[in-house]
């Protein structure tokens, strides 16, 4: 008589996890321990530093050892680390979330897994997510975001989804001149065009707290930027002189 003694993570599609920081040790250290407490069976976790001037890869690599830590040399930007993340990740399905935001719940990885699973017309799902110190957002404690789960939606953020990795690389990915914000929306869209449905997901919510550690510049910079960009990418002429002309008004 024989046993079987396959283990059993081999029963699970394996997922990666992405995190991408830069200067937020504290931040991407909760970040990451979030990813540790998911009871999902099979889970890889890759942390992409971005020129840290401070003690972030020390510290992270210090805690988590089996974490996958990919430190550049020179800042090149969240749209770069994202893409490097679907290159060097093993899993089916590549989530991502930001260094300043954590899982909130255990079962989030399973729950999304489940959908992707069930729907192979799921090319990404949006993870519900709140920002509880409300400085921007459209998902706070005070309102949060209501669509159902399943919902078919135009656009998810970058600290709060899930794509299949396959799917990613044969759209190559997010568009590297976008380098900093804004990268999302010109995805999805494309996600979208090429067949594949963006839904919300049930699950419970990854909590953003929109670190103050933040570049207002550089986010100022490229916000107004990449608008343009998308735009002039993305709509038709002559329509998109009138979008460019409106988007800038607003910006002003």
């Amino acid at each position: 008589m024989t046993m079987d003694i396959t283990d059993p993570a081999d029963a699970f599609p394996l997922v990666s996890i992405v995190v991408t920081t830069r200067n937020r040790c504290d931040e991407a250290l909760r970040a990451v321990a979030s990813c540790y407490a998911q009871n999902y069976g099979a889970i890889e976790i890759l942390v992409f530093d971005d020129a840290s001037e401070d003690d972030t890869v020390a510290a992270v690599t210090r805690a988590f050892p089996k974490v996958r830590m990919f430190a550049n040399q020179e800042r090149a930007g969240y749209v770069y680390n994202r893409n490097r993340g679907f290159a060097e990740a093993n899993g089916n399905y590549v989530f991502s979330i930001d260094d300043d935001a954590y899982f909130s719940h255990s079962g989030i990885v399973s729950a999304i897994v489940a959908i992707f699973e069930t729907d192979p017309t799921a090319g990404a799902v949006a993870i519900p997510y709140i920002e509880p110190l409300n400085r921007r957002s459209l998902s706070s404690l005070r309102k949060p975001f209501r669509a159902k789960p399943g919902e078919e939606l135009r656009n998810f953020i970058g600290c709060a989804h899930a794509v299949r990795r396959d799917v990613a690389l044969q759209l190559g990915g997010y568009r590297d001149f976008f380098v900093h914000q804004g990268e999302e929306r010109d995805f999805c869209l494309r996600l979208r065009a090429a067949g594949w449905r963006l839904v919300y997901g049930s699950s419970g919510y990854i909590v953003h707290m929109v670190s103050p550690k933040r570049d207002s510049e550089r986010i100022a910079y490229y916000g107004a930027r990449n608008q343009i960009l998308f735009e002039t990418l993305n709509v038709p002429f002559p329509e998109v002189l009138f979008r460019i002309v409106w988007v800038s008004q607003g910006m002003i």
